[in-house]
Protein backbone atom coordinates (compact mmCIF):
# COMPACT_ATOMS: atom_id res chain seq x y z
CA UNK A 1 0.00 0.00 0.00
CA UNK A 2 1.77 3.72 -0.97
CA UNK A 3 0.29 5.31 2.27
CA UNK A 4 2.30 2.51 4.71
CA UNK A 5 5.00 2.56 2.22
CA UNK A 6 5.43 6.57 2.44
CA UNK A 7 5.21 5.95 6.54
CA UNK A 8 7.40 3.43 6.58
CA UNK A 9 9.99 5.33 4.09
CA UNK A 10 10.00 7.94 6.66
CA UNK A 11 10.23 6.20 9.50
CA UNK A 12 13.38 7.60 10.76
CA UNK A 13 12.77 11.21 10.05
CA UNK A 14 10.14 11.80 12.50
CA UNK A 15 10.39 12.66 16.05
CA UNK A 16 10.15 10.53 18.52
CA UNK A 17 6.64 10.54 19.20
CA UNK A 18 5.45 10.21 15.74
CA UNK A 19 7.97 7.45 15.23
CA UNK A 20 6.35 5.64 18.62
CA UNK A 21 2.82 6.97 16.57
CA UNK A 22 3.84 5.51 12.90
CA UNK A 23 5.03 2.21 14.01
CA UNK A 24 2.05 1.51 15.76
CA UNK A 25 -0.17 2.42 12.63
CA UNK A 26 2.55 0.37 10.53
CA UNK A 27 2.27 -2.72 12.84
CA UNK A 28 -2.19 -2.54 13.39
CA UNK A 29 -3.06 -0.79 10.45
CA UNK A 30 -6.65 -2.57 9.68
CA UNK A 31 -7.29 -1.84 13.49
CA UNK A 32 -6.26 1.98 13.13
CA UNK A 33 -8.52 2.78 10.83
CA UNK A 34 -11.62 2.36 12.29
CA UNK A 35 -10.28 3.83 15.59
CA UNK A 36 -10.71 7.33 16.79
CA UNK A 37 -8.82 9.81 17.93
CA UNK A 38 -8.65 9.08 21.65
CA UNK A 39 -8.39 4.98 21.01
CA UNK A 40 -5.74 5.62 18.71
CA UNK A 41 -4.05 7.85 21.23
CA UNK A 42 -4.60 5.33 23.95
CA UNK A 43 -2.92 2.51 21.84
CA UNK A 44 -0.36 4.27 20.99
CA UNK A 45 0.76 6.34 23.93
CA UNK A 46 0.93 9.72 22.04
CA UNK A 47 -1.44 12.71 22.67
CA UNK A 48 -4.33 13.84 19.95
CA UNK A 49 -2.04 16.45 18.82
CA UNK A 50 0.60 14.46 17.82
CA UNK A 51 -1.72 11.96 16.02
CA UNK A 52 -3.46 15.95 14.34
CA UNK A 53 -0.12 16.79 13.32
CA UNK A 54 1.55 13.61 12.32
CA UNK A 55 -1.53 13.72 9.82
CA UNK A 56 -1.00 16.80 8.19
CA UNK A 57 2.66 16.04 7.59
CA UNK A 58 1.00 13.48 5.60
CA UNK A 59 -0.58 15.90 3.48
CA UNK A 60 -3.87 15.54 5.48
CA UNK A 61 -6.03 18.06 6.80
CA UNK A 62 -6.13 16.41 10.64
CA UNK A 63 -7.00 12.42 11.47
CA UNK A 64 -10.75 12.68 10.12
CA UNK A 65 -9.05 13.04 6.41
CA UNK A 66 -6.03 10.85 6.91
CA UNK A 67 -8.67 7.99 8.49
CA UNK A 68 -11.51 8.53 5.52
CA UNK A 69 -8.43 8.07 3.00
CA UNK A 70 -6.81 5.01 4.82
CA UNK A 71 -10.28 3.46 4.81
CA UNK A 72 -11.07 3.61 1.35
CA UNK A 73 -7.44 2.10 0.22
CA UNK A 74 -7.68 -0.54 2.87
CA UNK A 75 -10.69 -1.63 1.47
CA UNK A 76 -8.93 -3.84 -0.98
CA UNK A 77 -7.46 -5.42 1.74
CA UNK A 78 -9.95 -6.30 4.48
CA UNK A 79 -11.73 -9.53 4.19
CA UNK A 80 -15.38 -9.86 5.73
CA UNK A 81 -14.25 -11.78 8.72
CA UNK A 82 -11.98 -8.46 9.73
CA UNK A 83 -14.37 -6.04 9.18
CA UNK A 84 -17.25 -8.03 11.48
CA UNK A 85 -14.69 -8.44 14.16
CA UNK A 86 -13.79 -4.28 13.83
CA UNK A 87 -17.06 -3.08 14.01
CA UNK A 88 -18.82 -2.69 16.86
CA UNK A 89 -22.50 -4.16 16.41
CA UNK A 90 -25.12 -1.67 16.12
CA UNK A 91 -29.17 -2.01 18.07
CA UNK A 92 -30.60 0.13 15.78
CA UNK A 93 -29.22 -1.38 12.21
CA UNK A 94 -32.26 -0.07 9.97
CA UNK A 95 -31.14 3.77 10.79
CA UNK A 96 -27.47 2.65 10.98
CA UNK A 97 -27.39 1.50 7.14
CA UNK A 98 -29.48 4.00 5.77
CA UNK A 99 -27.60 6.97 8.02
CA UNK A 100 -24.37 5.53 6.62
CA UNK A 101 -26.11 5.18 2.82
CA UNK A 102 -27.08 8.76 3.28
CA UNK A 103 -23.65 10.51 4.43
CA UNK A 104 -21.82 8.22 1.49
CA UNK A 105 -23.84 9.39 -1.26
CA UNK A 106 -23.13 12.99 0.13
CA UNK A 107 -19.41 12.32 0.03
CA UNK A 108 -19.73 10.53 -3.48
CA UNK A 109 -20.57 13.17 -5.27
CA UNK A 110 -18.06 15.04 -3.90
CA UNK A 111 -15.10 13.19 -5.02
CA UNK A 112 -16.48 12.72 -8.93
CA UNK A 113 -14.31 15.46 -10.73
CA UNK A 114 -17.21 17.07 -12.95
CA UNK A 115 -14.67 17.11 -15.85
CA UNK A 116 -14.18 13.38 -15.94
CA UNK A 117 -18.18 12.68 -15.69
CA UNK A 118 -18.62 14.98 -18.58
CA UNK A 119 -15.56 13.55 -20.56
CA UNK A 120 -17.23 10.00 -19.35
CA UNK A 121 -20.64 11.10 -20.66
CA UNK A 122 -19.19 12.08 -24.29
CA UNK A 123 -17.49 8.71 -24.31
CA UNK A 124 -20.97 7.41 -23.62
CA UNK A 125 -22.95 9.79 -26.45
CA UNK A 126 -20.73 9.36 -28.45
CA UNK A 127 -20.36 5.16 -28.73
CA UNK A 128 -21.57 3.02 -31.45
CA UNK A 129 -21.68 0.37 -28.49
CA UNK A 130 -21.46 0.04 -24.95
CA UNK A 131 -20.00 -3.11 -23.12
CA UNK A 132 -20.68 -2.19 -19.23
CA UNK A 133 -18.46 -4.69 -16.71
CA UNK A 134 -18.31 -6.06 -12.86
CA UNK A 135 -17.65 -8.69 -11.43
CA UNK A 136 -18.38 -9.81 -7.20
CA UNK A 137 -20.15 -7.31 -6.00
CA UNK A 138 -19.94 -5.12 -8.52
CA UNK A 139 -21.75 -7.43 -10.70
CA UNK A 140 -25.66 -6.72 -10.31
CA UNK A 141 -24.55 -2.57 -11.07
CA UNK A 142 -23.21 -3.56 -13.96
CA UNK A 143 -26.42 -5.54 -14.87
CA UNK A 144 -28.47 -2.80 -13.52
CA UNK A 145 -26.47 -0.59 -15.77
CA UNK A 146 -26.86 -2.44 -18.76
CA UNK A 147 -30.63 -2.34 -18.31
CA UNK A 148 -31.35 1.20 -17.19
CA UNK A 149 -29.08 2.32 -20.25
CA UNK A 150 -30.54 -0.09 -22.50
CA UNK A 151 -33.94 1.44 -21.92
CA UNK A 152 -33.05 4.30 -23.76
CA UNK A 153 -30.26 3.30 -26.14
CA UNK A 154 -29.89 0.40 -28.40
CA UNK A 155 -26.34 -1.45 -28.58
CA UNK A 156 -26.02 -1.67 -24.49
CA UNK A 157 -24.34 -4.97 -23.05
CA UNK A 158 -23.24 -6.63 -20.15
CA UNK A 159 -20.32 -8.61 -20.00
CA UNK A 160 -18.50 -11.52 -18.34
CA UNK A 161 -15.43 -13.23 -19.39
CA UNK A 162 -16.91 -16.23 -17.35
CA UNK A 163 -19.46 -15.97 -20.62
CA UNK A 164 -18.81 -18.78 -23.22
CA UNK A 165 -19.15 -16.43 -25.57
CA UNK A 166 -16.90 -13.46 -24.07
CA UNK A 167 -14.06 -14.30 -26.87
CA UNK A 168 -16.16 -13.46 -30.02
CA UNK A 169 -17.61 -10.77 -28.45
CA UNK A 170 -14.65 -8.69 -27.46
CA UNK A 171 -13.13 -9.14 -31.38
CA UNK A 172 -16.27 -6.81 -32.34
CA UNK A 173 -15.42 -4.22 -30.06
CA UNK A 174 -12.90 -1.60 -31.72
CA UNK A 175 -12.04 2.49 -31.24
CA UNK A 176 -15.97 3.56 -31.57
CA UNK A 177 -17.10 1.40 -28.37
CA UNK A 178 -17.05 1.93 -24.77
CA UNK A 179 -16.54 0.25 -21.70
CA UNK A 180 -17.81 1.39 -18.80
CA UNK A 181 -16.39 -0.86 -15.96
CA UNK A 182 -17.39 -1.54 -12.27
CA UNK A 183 -13.81 -2.00 -10.33
CA UNK A 184 -14.54 -2.48 -6.67
CA UNK A 185 -12.12 -4.16 -4.14
CA UNK A 186 -11.12 -6.72 -4.67
CA UNK A 187 -9.94 -6.63 -7.40
CA UNK A 188 -10.52 -10.77 -9.08
CA UNK A 189 -8.10 -10.94 -11.77
CA UNK A 190 -10.88 -11.70 -14.66
CA UNK A 191 -11.24 -7.73 -14.58
CA UNK A 192 -7.80 -6.71 -14.80
CA UNK A 193 -7.11 -9.92 -18.12
CA UNK A 194 -10.40 -8.09 -18.94
CA UNK A 195 -9.03 -4.77 -19.29
CA UNK A 196 -5.96 -5.83 -20.67
CA UNK A 197 -8.33 -7.21 -23.46
CA UNK A 198 -10.32 -4.51 -24.19
CA UNK A 199 -7.69 -2.36 -24.42
CA UNK A 200 -5.70 -4.60 -27.18
CA UNK A 201 -9.22 -4.14 -28.76
CA UNK A 202 -8.69 -0.28 -28.45
CA UNK A 203 -12.04 0.48 -27.12
CA UNK A 204 -12.53 3.43 -24.59
CA UNK A 205 -12.78 2.44 -20.97
CA UNK A 206 -14.53 4.57 -18.24
CA UNK A 207 -13.54 3.41 -15.20
CA UNK A 208 -15.90 3.66 -11.94
CA UNK A 209 -13.39 2.96 -8.90
CA UNK A 210 -13.43 3.76 -5.19
CA UNK A 211 -9.96 5.16 -4.98
CA UNK A 212 -7.31 6.70 -6.12
CA UNK A 213 -4.82 4.42 -5.04
CA UNK A 214 -7.22 1.14 -7.70
CA UNK A 215 -4.96 -0.83 -9.17
CA UNK A 216 -7.05 -0.45 -12.35
CA UNK A 217 -6.51 2.60 -13.19
CA UNK A 218 -3.69 2.37 -15.35
CA UNK A 219 -6.42 1.06 -17.48
CA UNK A 220 -8.71 3.86 -17.94
CA UNK A 221 -9.61 6.07 -20.75
CA UNK A 222 -11.38 8.50 -18.01
CA UNK A 223 -11.79 7.71 -14.30
CA UNK A 224 -14.13 7.91 -12.21
CA UNK A 225 -13.17 8.16 -8.17
CA UNK A 226 -16.65 6.75 -6.43
CA UNK A 227 -16.07 5.57 -2.73
CA UNK A 228 -18.44 3.12 -1.09
CA UNK A 229 -18.98 2.45 2.27
CA UNK A 230 -19.11 -1.27 3.77
CA UNK A 231 -22.07 -2.71 6.38
CA UNK A 232 -19.55 -5.07 8.08
CA UNK A 233 -19.46 -7.86 5.50
CA UNK A 234 -21.58 -6.34 3.18
CA UNK A 235 -21.51 -3.67 0.44
CA UNK A 236 -23.18 -0.07 0.50
CA UNK A 237 -23.47 0.31 -3.37
CA UNK A 238 -26.08 3.08 -3.26
CA UNK A 239 -23.22 5.92 -4.94
CA UNK A 240 -22.66 3.71 -8.42
CA UNK A 241 -26.43 2.86 -8.87
CA UNK A 242 -26.95 6.87 -8.62
CA UNK A 243 -24.00 7.19 -11.16
CA UNK A 244 -25.65 4.95 -13.30
CA UNK A 245 -29.34 6.79 -13.10
CA UNK A 246 -27.09 10.09 -13.39
CA UNK A 247 -25.67 8.63 -16.87
CA UNK A 248 -29.05 7.28 -18.08
CA UNK A 249 -31.07 10.97 -17.38
CA UNK A 250 -27.90 12.70 -19.32
CA UNK A 251 -28.18 10.11 -22.03
CA UNK A 252 -31.41 10.35 -22.48
CA UNK A 253 -31.69 14.36 -22.51
CA UNK A 254 -28.80 14.72 -25.05
CA UNK A 255 -30.82 12.99 -27.96
CA UNK A 256 -34.62 12.35 -26.69
CA UNK A 257 -36.05 11.49 -30.06
CA UNK A 258 -33.55 8.10 -29.60
CA UNK A 259 -34.42 8.22 -25.88
CA UNK A 260 -38.68 8.19 -26.53
CA UNK A 261 -38.13 5.70 -29.47
CA UNK A 262 -35.83 2.97 -27.42
CA UNK A 263 -38.39 3.38 -24.54
CA UNK A 264 -41.29 2.91 -26.55
CA UNK A 265 -39.74 -0.52 -27.99
CA UNK A 266 -39.42 -0.97 -23.99
CA UNK A 267 -42.27 -0.97 -23.31
CA UNK A 268 -44.12 -3.04 -26.53
CA UNK A 269 -41.73 -5.76 -25.35
CA UNK A 270 -42.72 -5.33 -21.49
CA UNK A 271 -46.25 -5.79 -22.85
CA UNK A 272 -45.37 -8.78 -24.44
CA UNK A 273 -42.99 -10.32 -21.93
CA UNK A 274 -45.53 -9.50 -19.09
CA UNK A 275 -48.55 -10.97 -18.71
CA UNK A 276 -50.28 -8.08 -16.50
CA UNK A 277 -48.56 -4.27 -15.86
CA UNK A 278 -47.87 -3.05 -12.55
CA UNK A 279 -51.56 -0.96 -11.46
Amino acid sequence: MVLLENIRENLKSYSSQQRKLASYILENYKAVAFMTTTELSLKSGVSNTTINRFCVSLGFKGYSDFQSVFQEVLQSELTAVDRVQQTPVEEDTLDLVFNKEAEQLAKAVKSIGKKDYTQALAFLLNARKIIIVGQQASEPVALYGAYSLGKIRPNVEYMSLSSLDAVGRLQTLGEDDVTLFFGMPRYPKLSLDLLTLLEKQQCKIILVTHSEFSPLLKHAGVSLIVPITYHRFTDGLSPLICLINSFALDIYNANEARGQKSLAFFEEMADLLFSEKSK
